[in-house]
């Protein structure tokens, strides 16, 4: 199914028109590959309408943002194990569930569980795509979006923070070799290549 919506990405690439203002951001060229981005948060506040709490909260999956000087970087996984990753130029990666990125998708959602109590922010609107040079760790929670975001080159140095993006950075390797047998930019080289 993924690799049916990349294909229909790829054919019309060319500039697709701007998503309406109610269906979120919009940081790619391509409107369909900004709806993926969009849905990837799964805000559909119509469910909320209720107001019941939901005790203790339920991680339903994580995003990870990264602001690249070639663009944002987004990987998301989620609870049932999918994983979505979407290059920095705005193409959509098909991930094959294979055992290194399951495993991979297992550490991340697993180490996310242990910080989920411990994040800072509870947000009731999504935040605009972060800004050049930083990270955002989304949590997707049964009772709303939590986050946690700053510069790169500083959440990789704190404890839990780094351990998420070191995850991430994991996941999106196995993300592109089992896409295309090929190997992204590592998140902790391009901290590197800019303090140098």
């Amino acid at each position: 199914m993924l690799q049916k919506f990349i294909q229909l990405v790829r054919a019309n690439a060319v500039r697709a028109p701007a998503l309406p203002q109610d269906l979120g951001y919009r940081p790619y060229a391509s409107g369909a590959v900004n709806q993926l981005y969009n849905s990837l948060f799964c805000r559909d506040p119509g469910l909320r309408l209720t107001g019941q709490g939901v005790a203790p909260p339920q991680l339903h999956g994580v995003i990870v943002e990264t602001h690249l000087a070639t663009g944002l970087d987004v990987l998301a996984v989620f609870a049932d194990g999918t994983v979505r990753y979407i290059e920095p130029s705005g193409e959509p990666v098909a991930c094959d569930l294979s055992l290194p990125l399951r495993c991979a998708a297992a550490r991340l959602l697993g180490h996310a569980k242990l910080v989920l109590p411990r994040i800072g922010a509870f947000e009731r609107q999504r935040k605009a795509p972060p800004a050049r040079g930083n990270v955002r760790l989304s949590f997707l929670a049964s009772d709303g979006l939590w986050f946690d975001d700053g510069p790169l080159s500083l959440m990789r140095h704190e404890p839990e923070a780094g351990r998420l993006v070191w995850h991430a950075d994991e996941l999106r390797q196995f993300a592109a070799q089992a896409a295309e047998g090929r190997r992204p930019v590592r998140l902790h080289d391009v901290v590197l290549a800019h303090a140098a």
